[in-house]
Formats: C-alpha cells, sequence, structure tokens
C-alpha cells in the first residue's frame, strides 16, 4: 500500500478508471528500458518518470549538443557535452526521487542489445538508426520482451507496439531498410512538437501495456504534425520478413570513420572502437592535445584548431570537423585519434 504522500503526487493519475490504486502499484513495480535519448527520448523519460514508473534503464552513446536543446526538452544548455545517459539520469533523479534510475552509457548492437533488454518488463525503441531499431526488435523477438516503437522526422511520426516473438514484428512493417537511403533529422528537420507528441504517445502507450490494455498492438499510427491528423493501420505478418528468415543485419564496422551527415559548417563523424578504454584513461591520453576537459563520469572532449572530438564510455569517438576539411583528411584525423585513445 502507498503512503500519504505518494499518493498524493500520483492521485489525479490514481483518479482515472483504467489505472487505480491497482495500476499504480504496477507502475511502481516496473522495470523499463529507453533505447534511444533523443527528441523521442528524452520526452517519454519525463513523462514515465513523472507517472511513476519503478526502474528507468537509460541507454545511448551520444552526447548533448547544442541543435538538440530545441527538441530534447530533458536536457539544458549546462548538459552540452555531456553524456545524454548522463544528463538525462540527473534530470530524472531531480524529477521524482521515487524512481530509480540506471544510465548506461552504450551504442547499440547485437551484441549487446541482450544485456540492455534482458531483466525489464518493456523496451521502448526511441533510436534513430534502422540498424538499432532492428538489433532491438531481434533481441525483445529472444527475450520475449514487448516493444513500443517509435520514429519521428520533419512533420511525421510512428507509432506501433510489437511482440516480436510473435508472428508480427518491426521487420515485417519496415524490412531491410538502410539509414544511408533516408535523411536524417540534422538533414531533413525536425519539428519539435512533433517529436514531443510522437514521445508522448509512446510513453502513453508504454504505460497501457503495463497495465494490460496496449492500444496499438500490431497497429501503426501516424502522426501528421503538418495537417494535425492521426491514421491507424492495421500491421500483417510479412512472409518475407528478414528477421524471421534469419537474415543477418548490416551493422556498423567497428574501427572504421564513419560520416553521419554535414550541416552548418560542421562534418560529423562516428568511430565505434573495437575496445572500450576507462574515460579517465582515455583523458590522460588526450591531455597532450591541448584544450582536452572531462565532461562528467562518461565523456571526455578535444577540442583542436580542426574541430571537436569527445570520447565517450561506449567506446565511441565522435567528432565535429569544420567541412573545410575534406572527408579523407577528417577521417584520418579521428583514425589516428583513435589510436591515441586505445594504446596502452
Amino acid at each position: 500500500m502507498f503512503g500519504p504522500d505518494y499518493f498524493w503526487r500520483y492521485s489525479r493519475q490514481i483518479a482515472l478508471a483504467d489505472v487505480g490504486i491497482e495500476g499504480q502499484e504496477k507502475l511502481k513495480n516496473s522495470r523499463v528500458a529507453i533505447i534511444g535519448l533523443g527528441g523521442l527520448g528524452s520526452q517519454v523519460a519525463m513523462s514515465l518518470a513523472a507517472s511513476g514508473v519503478g526502474h528507468m534503464r537509460l541507454v545511448d552513446f551520444d552526447v548533448v549538443s547544442t541543435p538538440d536543446l530545441h527538441r530534447q526538452l530533458i536536457y539544458s544548455e549546462r548538459d552540452v557535452g555531456y553524456a545524454k545517459a548522463e544528463a538525462a539520469a540527473n534530470r530524472i533523479s531531480s524529477m521524482n526521487r521515487d524512481v530509480s534510475v540506471e544510465p548506461r552509457c552504450e551504442y547499440v548492437s547485437e551484441e549487446n542489445a541482450r544485456d540492455l533488454a534482458g531483466d525489464v518488463d518493456l523496451v521502448i525503441d526511441c533510436t534513430d538508426s534502422f540498424q538499432a531499431k532492428y538489433a532491438v526488435n531481434r533481441v525483445c523477438a529472444k527475450l520475449k520482451k514487448p516493444l513500443v516503437f517509435g520514429s519521428a522526422i520533419e512533420y511525421y511520426g510512428n507509432v506501433a507496439t510489437f511482440e516480436p516473438w510473435g508472428d508480427i514484428c518491426l521487420e515485417c512493417l519496415y524490412p531491410e531498410l538502410s539509414d544511408e537511403d533516408y535523411p536524417s533529422c540534422a538533414v531533413a528537420g525536425v519539428l519539435p512538437q512533433c517529436v514531443q507528441v510522437v514521445g508522448s504517445i509512446q510513453s502513453a502507450e508504454a504505460v497501457r501495456y503495463i497495465l494490460g490494455s496496449p492500444s496499438l498492438l500490431n497497429t501503426l499510427l501516424f502522426v501528421d504534425m503538418k495537417n494535425y491528423s492521426f491514421d491507424r493501420l492495421n500491421i500483417v505478418q510479412n512472409p518475407s520478413c528478414p528477421h524471421k528468415a534469419n537474415k543477418p543485419l548490416n551493422t556498423l564496422k567497428v574501427g572504421e570513420p564513419t560520416e553521419m551527415c554535414s550541416r552548418s559548417g560542421r562534418r560529423q563523424l562516428l568511430m565505434v572502437l573495437d575496445s572500450k578504454p576507462n574515460v579517465d584513461e582515455v583523458y590522460q591520453r588526450w591531455v597532450r592535445l591541448g584544450d582536452v576537459e572531462r565532461r562528467g563520469k562518461f565523456a571526455v572532449e578535444a577540442r583542436t584548431p580542426q574541430g571537436t572530438y569527445t570520447y565517450t564510455a561506449a567506446g565511441a569517438i565522435l567528432g565535429e570537423v569544420e567541412t573545410r576539411i575534406d572527408p579523407k583528411t577528417a577521417k584520418q584525423i579521428i583514425t589516428q585519434l583513435a589510436i591515441t585513445t586505445s594504446q596502452a
């Protein structure tokens, strides 16, 4: 039974016929993993924390950057340069002390998705990469974990719920898509209110699933924030589903620099290392590069004449390089930095 302070805090939610005391108890005892802490994930995290979800695992490999702030409302200017997992966890802890928060600075792959989803009741996919979405979908199928999927770009978004161990999964709906074939938010743009609406629907659907009455199971909700319309489509089993056919996933090549996108005079680079050096050790190795600063528990930032580089505990180096630096040179710089990072 709840104490009086707890009951008072959630009294307006408990008053709902679909929640009540029993439903609030379910939320309090639930464990969820939020994979991706960008526009969608930050909204989902704040909403579920306010609802009283008991334990939240917050997963992201990235750091907060200034262009994130217009739509990722969980962060403030003082969080720029810090790992999203850490900054989001700090905000959630300040919002609601009833919630146990577990920040995980991790790059999602088939190899570690099992660990990230293994001991939770529900997984909420807020990633912006098909590669990550497919990895999460497949591990949820193996572990029999329900999955609330979401995506948003420009003025449009999608939300759906899957029990991917059954006949229908995310790859039935979106099979074999490649990140290279679709624009990112950095290129196409995204309406802040779109990610907030889509993230709110994801969190509402997560609550409904925990309470036993999901509305979007095997159903795609299409959100159009340009015309303010919503459409529902039934999702059917795809006989050519790559997951059911055990087709291998395309994965990011470890140890090779990848150019993500270029915008506003900066070239964005990512390099995932084949090891995860300790952040303290990396700081010591980077100090001789010049202007180096420790950014919380999970990140180290180095500012050079060519650009800004950040190492995170996910074993990833993120680079923002001036576009006057040609792509080949930019990749050589981050490759050399990776060698410095990994050397004993």
